[in-house]
């Protein structure tokens, strides 16, 4: 009896390896349009544990007129990135910046006002991360502490997180999948579940998922 290597496929001699990557490499890009403050890199970290890369230097952090490339947690450079941005930031227009990740399985994050061009996430699946303005306030009071930036423009980030839940105002010009911090931090499968259907990808138990991405650590992790 000839015994069947456990990486083959029996019904047609694939490997689920090559199965699996052509998946995702069939997967559009991934655009986070995230408020401050509401768990942009613990997103970031489910789609690393659902398998998208940001890119080979790290995670692109797209704002207008500029992005920072974060190193990913325990690449050199993560720590220093993570008190001084201006170490990885590029000045480029945010449009010209969706450019450099419009490539499959690839995803980026950015804090961009519903006031800019729709049509430019043509290409891209988007997520739509919120948060109630109480909680971005108390949780931004936390990150002035920890960071080691100074003090953060309380007034402007949270206008500028206004503007981001604006999008949902444009869920009827584009397809776009809200999800809360509190589902992401408090693992509500059922709304990881169908993030995977939203975006297509090969289905993983969503709590380990979730589990996972809680357990790394991130570039501005505090509650």
């Amino acid at each position: 009896m000839t015994d069947i290597p456990v990486n083959v496929d029996i019904m047609n001699g694939a490997s689920c390896y090559t199965i699996l990557s052509k998946q995702m490499d069939s997967r559009r890009p991934v655009f986070v349009l995230s408020q401050p403050k509401a768990g942009t890199y613990l997103m970031a970290n489910i789609l690393l544990e659902l398998g998208y890369t940001g890119g080979p230097d790290g995670i692109m952090h797209i704002s207008n007129g500029k992005y920072e490339t974060y190193p990913y947690p325990g690449t050199p450079g993560f720590y220093r990135a993570r008190t001084d941005p201006n170490s990885v930031r590029t000045e480029m227009h945010w449009y010209k910046s969706l450019d450099l990740i419009k490539k499959p399985n690839h995803f980026a994050v950015g804090h961009i006002s519903w006031a800019k061009s729709p049509h430019r996430f043509a290409d891209f699946d988007v997520i739509l991360l919120t948060r109630p303005l109480k909680k971005i306030k108390e949780s931004l009071d936390r990150w002035d502490e920890f960071s080691g930036r100074g003090a953060s423009d309380h007034d402007k980030v949270l206008e500028l997180a206004e503007q981001v839940g604006n999008w949902r105002s444009r869920k009827d010009m584009m397809p776009i999948f809200e999800i809360t911090y509190d589902d992401m931090r408090n693992c509500n499968v059922e709304r990881i579940d169908e993030l995977q259907e939203f975006l297509k990808t090969p289905k993983k138990d969503s709590k380990t998922v979730v589990e996972n991405a809680l357990a790394r650590d991130s570039v501005t992790k505090v509650s």
